[in-house]
C-alpha cells in the first residue's frame, strides 16, 4: 500500500519553485548521483523483484561507461554516449553541475554536462538544462529503502527509476 501511494504522490506533485536554495542544489546533486535504472510494469505488484530486476548488471553497465569515456570532455566527445538500460548521474565538485549520460529511450535527454537550474529537497523535484540546453524535470524519491526517480517525458508521459549503484562516495 505504501509503495501505491508513493507512486500516486509522485503522479500528483506539483512544479518545482522558480529558484532553489544553495543548499537544496547540493544536496540534491548528491542524491542524483546514482545508476537509475528503469522500472518495469510489474513493479507494482512485486516491488522488490522488480528492483532487483531492474538493477541487475547496473555496476558492469558503469564500468562500461567508464571505460568509454573520453579523455577529454568535450560536448561533442560526450554527446554520442549512452548506456544501453540505466540513466547514468555523476556529480560534480560544484553542485549545480553534473553530468547525465541517458539511455536510449530517453532521446530528448543530451548526454554530457548539465546543470541543476531549480531545486526543492523538501519536494524531491529538481529542474536541470542538459548540455543541449533543454530543460527536463525530474523527481526523487523514496519506497521502502529504495530511492526512486520520476522523469516527466515530453508530453507529460511519466517513467520511473530505481537507483541502483551510486556514481559518488
Amino acid at each position: 500500500m505504501r509503495r501505491l501511494v508513493f507512486a500516486l504522490a509522485l503522479a500528483c506533485a506539483p512544479p518545482a519553485a522558480a529558484q532553489a536554495p544553495a543548499e537544496d542544489i547540493a544536496r540534491v546533486s548528491r542524491l542524483l548521483a546514482a545508476n537509475w535504472r528503469p522500472l518495469g510494469p510489474d513493479a507494482a505488484s512485486a516491488p522488490r523483484a522488480a528492483f532487483a530486476a531492474a538493477c541487475a548488471g547496473a555496476v558492469e553497465e558503469m564500468e562500461t561507461l567508464d571505460a568509454a569515456l573520453p579523455a577529454e570532455l568535450t560536448p561533442e566527445a560526450l554527446a554520442p554516449i549512452r548506456p544501453p538500460t540505466g540513466f547514468i548521474i555523476v556529480a560534480t565538485d560544484q553542485p549545480e553541475r553534473i553530468f547525465l549520460f541517458p539511455n536510449p529511450a530517453l532521446n530528448w535527454i543530451a548526454s554530457g554536462e548539465a546543470v541543476i537550474t531549480a531545486a526543492d529537497a523538501a519536494s524531491g523535484i529538481v529542474r536541470l538544462r542538459d548540455a543541449a540546453e533543454r530543460e527536463a524535470e525530474l523527481q526523487l524519491g523514496i519506497s521502502g529503502a529504495q530511492a526512486m526517480l520520476r522523469l516527466t517525458a515530453p508530453g507529460g508521459a511519466l517513467r520511473l527509476y530505481v537507483g541502483c549503484a551510486p556514481t559518488a562516495r
